[in-house]
């Protein structure tokens, strides 16, 4: 997680290893370049890992030993050829902000509180919490106890309960994400593209009502996004265009990152070019739609095809 990282937030710094796919990535030839897709809080995840492959980390180079220095943050320039983000996170959600920061870090608690309490049984096996650096939880393959007690781990749910930034929920903020946005520079031979979707109509009273079609787990969501109106995002330029959604994040925060160089951008009728940014098409999709829930197969497969030879055809 990098030295100043686990420093600032107190967690491990090292975790799991994983062993990679593309051991020949950088080296002329298929793999010179990657291209990047990320869903939801992936898209906000690609952007970053795209912006320490270009530029590194300057935090981590300064405190870091040059022998402790994972490649990571030193920066590879040239190794990404374009980011995609599907209903990305990328300007933030008011979802998050409706919660705000304790009230997400809670939703957090009492996940992890639970699966403390569950230990390390068979049960757990069922779902990766992914939380090794905070020793919630083991890494997939690890010996497995018969049972550790939850009593065991409740310092190291205290110690998370403790910790107010770093997790998804404050992340997803608006005022967060505008921060890591201030620090996104496009590379220029990188290409972007924010693909969007909206499931919400207005009600004729000012609000975004979701539509029919939205997945009731999400119409809840897309209601109150579709109804609150913070008032300490005004000064930000907040208005009543971020009301539509696609069930969990609003159609401007799902938009390219702000303060990029961007332009609207249409699948095979435009031209383009790296270091700027596509608002694509808002497409009649909810937030689930783009791993195949509620959405016909071949449907879904017809459009990852189109976007993957889309991509195969940038330079």
């Amino acid at each position: 997680y990098g030295k100043a990282h686990a420093a600032r937030f107190g967690h491990a710094r090292y975790g799991r290893t994983y062993p990679g796919l593309i051991p020949d990535w950088g080296t002329p030839g298929a793999h010179e370049k990657i291209d990047l897709i990320g869903h939801s809080i992936g898209g906000a995840v690609v952007i970053l890992f795209s912006d320490l492959v270009a530029q590194g980390s300057e935090t981590e180079r300064a405190v870091t030993p040059p022998e402790e220095l994972s490649p990571l943050f030193r920066g590879h320039p040239g190794r990404i050829r374009s980011v995609t983000t599907l209903s990305g996170v990328n300007n933030g959600t008011t979802f998050a902000d409706f919660f705000g920061n304790r009230g997400m870090q809670l939703l957090g608690s009492v996940v992890y509180g639970a699966a403390a309490l569950l230990g390390d049984t068979p049960v757990m096996k069922l779902f990766d919490l992914d939380t090794d650096q905070w020793g919630l939880m083991r890494a997939p393959g690890e010996r497995q106890e018969k049972r550790t007690p939850g009593i065991k781990k409740a310092a190291a749910v205290a110690r998370y309960n403790r910790n107010y930034f770093d997790h998804v929920g404050h992340e997803m903020q608006v005022k967060v994400r505008a921060f890591y946005n201030l620090r996104h520079t496009p590379a220029p031979d990188t290409y972007y593209f924010a693909r969007r979707a909206c499931r919400t109509h207005d009600d004729g009273h000012g609000h975004q009502v979701p539509d029919q079609s939205m997945r009731k787990i999400l119409k809840l969501w897309s209601t109150v996004i579709g109804r609150y109106r913070p008032a300490d995002l005004e000064p930000m330029g907040f208005d009543d265009s971020w009301l539509p959604s696609d069930g969990i994040v609003n159609v401007v925060g799902v938009s390219a990152p702000f303060k990029a160089p961007q332009e609207d951008g249409k699948d095979g009728e435009t031209a383009f070019h790296p270091g700027i940014w596509y608002n694509m098409p808002v497409e009649n999709k909810h937030h689930m739609s783009w791993v195949g829930i509620g959405e016909e197969k071949e449907d879904l497969f017809r459009y990852y095809d189109m976007v993957f030879q889309e991509l195969s055809q940038l330079g």
